[in-house]
């Protein structure tokens, strides 16, 4: 029903503009194409990774009308001050779903909102957070990634994501990043401490890692996801943290660096023992 609707208001005012759409006109249209929303995503609990650290696990990699976009682990963490997201998916509808598995997990409210790096799955869900628990958590982002998600790039993955699903994320609106955050900051949450790790171009000029010190785990995003990456940028990463287990975002459900067993990987792992954990 979504699509359907969704074509007819945009054939509509397809024609209409040929006319000269008055204000009220737009107004209405743009209203209109606001309040048609894609389907709820289905629940998937989350799962304990450590004391303080949750996923809510990916079943799949690639974003299909049958997922619904879901293509990236969501990661929470619950600290004595509140709920912290290490990126919060590719559709308000998966942020509500994340919400609502995080509501199982914990009454604390949602505080902040770490985004990794600016492909839509790791951002669009902010919108269901915003909603949900306020203009004014704080989201933070290397600064490139926000000039990339207030730039082309926002609404260009949400128009793809729209594109891939059949519409399934149809609702979503780009909230991008508030706060800058760089190399060695640290957040303290009462008793977890989060600290930024960016080392130059990985998975994108942008990328940023969560340092999860207490639980011994980094959030990586997707700095793994090709060889050259991997090989480079995580020896460099990892040096200083190498005793900590480490997470990624995306990609067949696994948290940890499995990643579609890559012989680069096996050999990184081989050249430096004990440097990854499973989860």
């Amino acid at each position: 029903m979504v699509p359907n609707a969704r074509r007819q208001v945009l054939k509509w005012a397809a024609g209409a503009s040929a006319v000269a759409l008055s204000p009220q006109l737009m107004q209405f249209a743009k209203a209109a194409d606001n309040f048609l929303k894609g389907p709820a995503v289905k629940d998937i609990p989350a799962k304990q990774i450590s004391q303080h650290v949750w996923m809510i696990y990916s079943p799949d990699g690639f974003p299909t009308p049958e997922n619904q976009g879901m293509m990236a682990n969501v990661t929470f963490v619950v600290s004595q001050k509140g709920v912290i997201l290490l990126d919060t998916g590719a559709s308000v509808q998966i942020g509500e779903m994340a919400i609502r598995m995080i509501k199982r997990v914990t009454h604390k409210p949602v505080i902040a909102i770490f985004n990794s790096h600016y492909h839509g799955d790791h951002f669009l869900g902010n919108q269901a957070f915003i909603e949900a628990y306020g203009k004014d958590i704080p989201i933070y982002a290397h600064p490139y990634s926000i000039t990339q998600i207030k730039g082309i790039e926002g609404n260009a993955w949400r128009n793809l994501m729209e594109r891939w699903t059949n519409q399934a994320t149809a609702g979503t609106k780009v909230i991008p990043p508030t706060h800058i955050t760089k190399q060695g900051d640290i957040f303290n949450y009462g008793d977890v401490r989060i600290k930024i790790h960016h080392h130059g171009i990985a998975h994108t000029p942008g990328d940023i890692c969560m340092q999860l010190i207490e639980d011994k785990i980094t959030y990586v995003g997707d700095i793994v996801a090709s060889p050259i990456s991997m090989m480079v940028r995580m020896l460099v990463l990892l040096k200083p943290i190498k005793t900590c287990k480490v997470l990624r975002a995306i990609r067949y459900g696994y948290p940890v660096m499995v990643n579609r067993a890559n012989n680069s990987l096996k050999s990184m792992v081989s050249f430096w023992p004990g440097s990854m954990k499973p989860v």
